[in-house]
């Protein structure tokens, strides 16, 4: 009461409405779906109103027709098809010399589908915060209601070095109002190439923990999956490529299949948790019979229990630009949190979270023998394998997806203002 009046209480704060903008199908297989449905999820969690707007929702392949099931999130987000062309089935009628050209003119038609769709559906949101990985909607919008720009966030992975991409992304950075990026190294390209927007975050991708609060040692995990007790395990999980680039799985396989040879020694096994028997069929050839655990595509919440019954989880990056430099790979935290000791390609990107013998063995990218020496390391040295996990699932707790909402939260506020 002030002066003989009855104050009313203040109002509460409206929260932060939230526009998530994704031109992609839910469920999928591709690592961004699922990082992109584990940031709603915790943007949700920071108190934002979270929409996603994605292409369409369906089943696919072997994934579970429940977005939120098929991810192991809260459904503590809306998630609303947009109207897209998934043409990509006609591709397969061609030969298939033509089909990465055909594959993309169809994904340029269909985001322009989508980003067309957006703008029609975001007409009337105009206190909305607009978040994306898509630069091509973002522009569009910020184009057509550049009153509106300032409150337009795009979140970076990649660095383009072709008319158009980095012409679109450079004007766009100039327009909205903020960007975040994947890792320190991206930052540093995109300003090289004239992108540096007024505000930008670096956050490099994470992990939920409390999926990896397991009960059970190595041996228990590889009872549950029929696997070898005493066997050397090193794993992988993920597909084979990425922006049509090889991920190094084949020359992992080749450094596992060396393994395999040490007379005397533990008998050695490639775990492989993503590709398809189809993608597999290239990997068998030449190497020792048995020498593959394949799991194909499994449910989420399975991958805690299958990380932690392996003795290694190896990232075998060959070097490319995007790779050694823009990638902030799910699996790098996912590791980490499974108390399995990591084996990584030695790349920029990968060296802003792990330290060689720190918290992992970091390996000159495509070389054999060296490879070969930092698994027989971990085989021989339990020890070492011990020390390096335990460091890692501590350091690992820096890269929640609840950390990395909070600090894209406080950006989102700056932009709201």
């Amino acid at each position: 009461m002030k002066d003989g009046v009855e104050q009313s209480p203040p109002a509460a704060e409206a929260p932060t409405r939230l526009m998530y903008l994704a031109h992609m199908r839910v469920p999928s297989p591709r690592a961004h779906t699922h990082q992109i449905m584990q940031m709603c999820e915790a943007l949700a969690d920071e108190g934002c109103e979270v929409t996603l707007l994605c292409g369409r929702i369906g089943r696919g392949g072997s994934q579970a027709p429940d977005p939120w099931e098929a991810y192991g999130v809260k459904r503590n987000f809306a998630l609303e098809p947009m109207p897209s062309l998934d043409l990509a089935a006609l591709s397969r009628r061609l030969p298939r010399s033509l089909r990465p050209v055909v594959l993309g003119l169809l994904w340029a038609q269909s985001l322009l589908v989508y980003s067309l769709a957006i703008a029609l559906r975001l007409r009337r949101e105009d206190r909305a915060i607009v978040y994306s990985r898509d630069a091509l909607p973002l522009w569009i919008l910020a184009r057509l209601w550049p009153g509106r720009a300032e409150r337009l966030v795009f979140e970076a992975h990649t660095c383009p070095s072709r008319w158009p991409g980095k012409s679109l992304r450079r004007d766009l950075a100039r327009r909205i109002g903020a960007m975040v990026v994947v890792t320190r190294n991206l930052q540093r390209r995109l300003h090289e190439r004239g992108i540096s927007p007024r505000r930008v975050l670096v956050a490099h991708d994470g992990v939920r923990l409390a999926r990896f609060a397991l009960d059970g040692d190595r041996r228990a995990w590889r009872a549950k999956l029929d696997w070898p007790t005493e066997a050397f395990i090193v794993g992988y999980a993920g597909r084979l490529e990425t922006l049509d680039m090889d991920k190094g799985v084949a020359f992992l396989a080749s450094a596992v299949a060396e393994l395999a040879t040490d007379p005397g020694r533990r008998w050695a096994h490639l775990a492989l948790v993503g590709p398809s028997e189809r993608e597999l069929e290239s990997l068998r050839s030449g190497s020792p019979a048995g020498m593959f655990l394949s799991l194909g595509w499994i449910h989420p919440a399975r991958l805690p229990g299958i990380l932690r019954a392996m003795d290694v989880c190896a990232i075998p990056f060959p070097w490319t630009e995007h790779l050694a430099y823009d990638a902030s790979p799910l699996k790098l935290f996912e590791y980490m949190a499974s108390g399995t000791p990591i084996v990584a390609s030695d790349l920029p990107a990968i060296a802003e979270v792990l330290r060689h013998e720190w918290n992992a063995l970091m390996v000159p990218p495509g070389d054999l023998q060296a490879w070969g020496q930092a698994l027989r390391r971990l085989r021989d040295e339990p020890g070492l394998g011990d020390r390096l996990a335990r460091q890692a699932a501590f350091d690992v707790r820096e890269f929640s997806w609840d950390i990395r909402a909070r600090r894209v939260v406080e950006l989102l506020h700056a932009a709201e203002g």
